[in-house]
């Protein structure tokens, strides 16, 4: 029995596609992202997304955290990555090195964030609003093993063009 070439490669290609998409939705997509963010990523979504990629001026609000009251501390240059709708972003800020896994979701950027130091100590979650391709605002909710409660405020990010 002769297979034909162009459904090995159609097979092959759809099995590509299946590997790449279920590897994003998982923990290696920092990792993944970084190092395919500048291959061309429509054919694998069919759609053309908002470019994020570049630096951004990182700014966000305490939440009512003795640790960042300096406001100093509680902005950063966030450097993002992206990959079709995943975005990767990392910043450092006070001396400590921050990073964010998120997606576009319509006109919104929604993820999560961490401590690169230590992932599980210090996290949460965050939901931006697209306001225009050079400006992003909305909300962080995260903790620590310093505090048993939750927190939450504002944050925001400005195209940097310097």
């Amino acid at each position: 029995m002769q297979v034909s070439i162009g459904i090995l490669v159609t097979v092959a290609a759809l099995a590509v596609l299946i590997l790449l998409r279920t590897i994003l939705d998982f923990y290696f997509a920092p990792w993944l992202v970084r190092r395919l963010h500048y291959i061309p990523s429509r054919w694998l979504w069919r759609q053309k997304w908002t470019s994020f990629v570049g630096k951004w001026d990182l700014l966000w609000e305490a939440g009512g955290s003795d640790d960042f009251t300096d406001p100093n501390r509680r902005k950063g240059l966030l450097t993002i990555w992206q990959f079709g709708p995943y975005c990767y972003g990392e910043f450092t800020t006070g001396g400590a090195s921050y990073a964010m896994l998120a997606r576009i979701k319509d006109s919104y950027l929604v993820g999560d964030w961490y401590a690169k130091a230590d992932r599980h100590g210090y996290f949460g979650a965050l939901q931006m609003i697209v306001q225009s391709e050079r400006y992003l605002e909305g909300k962080w909710i995260g903790h620590s093993k310093k505090f048993v409660d939750v927190r939450a405020d504002s944050i925001s990010i400005k195209r940097n063009d310097r």
